[in-house]
């Protein structure tokens, strides 16, 4: 006896109507410059045929949807690639303005101790200036006597 013949059909994970969209958006989401215009032109030629059907008169296909479906998953791609230029943009904000509120709060320490100290100088040097005049005094009062 022989191995038993597998007669069933090999299905294709992912059909490449479905690859196509999701590429569409991974080349909006990921490219720049003069990348995102070539993905541009090549979305304009996939509308060419269907605008050349619509010049000439004739009946047309799927051309506009499946364009119209390339389309908006670019654009879907641009929009989170700004959104995350964006979120990137907003969280270096963030820590800068961190760093900054934290370097305020050492200088406005440093400024405090500093106040803090100068006033004690004060106070100290006025209780001894105070002590030397007592002192004087106590002498000239001690040598009358």
């Amino acid at each position: 006896m022989g191995l038993p013949v597998l007669s069933a059909r090999v299905q294709i994970p992912f059909s490449p109507v479905l690859i196509v969209p999701i590429l569409a958006y991974n080349a909006g989401a990921h490219s720049r410059g003069w990348r995102t215009l070539g993905v541009v032109a090549v979305l304009g030629l996939l509308f060419a045929p269907w605008v050349w059907n619509v010049l000439r008169g004739q009946q047309t296909g799927n051309e506009l949807t499946f364009g119209s479906v390339l389309t908006v998953t670019w654009l879907i791609g641009k929009g989170m690639q700004r959104y995350r230029d964006l979120t990137t943009s907003l969280r270096a904000q963030a820590r800068q303005l961190e760093q900054e509120r934290d370097e305020r709060a050492r200088l406005a320490v440093a400024l405090e101790r500093t106040r803090i100290a100068r006033e004690l100088h004060d106070v100290i040097a006025h209780s001894v200036s105070v002590m030397v005049v007592q002192a004087a005094a106590e002498r000239k009062v001690l040598s009358q006597e």
